[in-house]
Parts: structure tokens; sequence; C-alpha cells
């Protein structure tokens, strides 16, 4: 980390970001918050780090990063949708049974 300008007291706190992180994303904890810290660091890591494309190796990890950064920001979207849409639906769910409600109440 030092040779690429990265203070190494820096290490632990990227270690408990991975660990804390991807733990989160396994057991489905806050995975909109989760997936987004996790993209945003695979992009610094591919512009930090790897960043002398002109290695086949170096360009190889620089694609991976951005390719699981890319899969990470869809997760974030895909996640804000879900509860964007159950949101509206249970809104609507609940209309629905007041209705319904209403309606046999007003039969009785």
């Amino acid at each position: 980390m030092v040779q690429f300008g990265v203070p190494t007291i820096l290490l632990p706190g990227v270690i408990a970001l991975e660990l804390v992180t991807g733990l989160a994303l396994l057991i489905g904890w806050r995975v909109r918050e989760a997936a987004g810290l996790l993209a945003v660091f695979c992009l610094l890591t591919a512009f930090i780090f790897q960043h002398e494309l002109g290695i086949k190796t170096e360009r190889t990890l620089f694609f991976k990063d951005l390719a699981i950064a890319g899969g990470l920001f869809a997760l974030t979207a895909a996640d804000a949708a879900i509860r964007r849409v159950s949101r509206v639906g249970l809104a609507a769910a609940q209309r629905s049974a007041a209705r319904q409600r209403a309606r046999s109440l007003d039969a009785s």
C-alpha cells in the first residue's frame, strides 16, 4: 500500500469494511448501503492500484474491479427498486383491504 501512496494505517479499516459489508450482503442486511460502499471501494481499488494498463495482468485486474463495481452498483439499484415497488404494493394492498372493510360494514 505504501508504494502506491496509501498510508498503512488505513489497512485495519479496509479489512473491517470488506468483512462487515461482505457479511451484510451475505445475510441480506442493509444491502443497498453495503453494496454501494463495496462498489466505491472496488472503483478506488481499480484506479489506485491497477493503473498500469499496459501490463496485461494489471489490465485484467482493473477490468475485474470495474466489473465487480458494476455488479454491486446494479445490486444497489435493484435493492432500491425492490423496496420502492414493495412499498407501493403494500400501500395498494392496505387501501384495498380498507375499501373491502368499508364495503362489508356498509352491507351490514
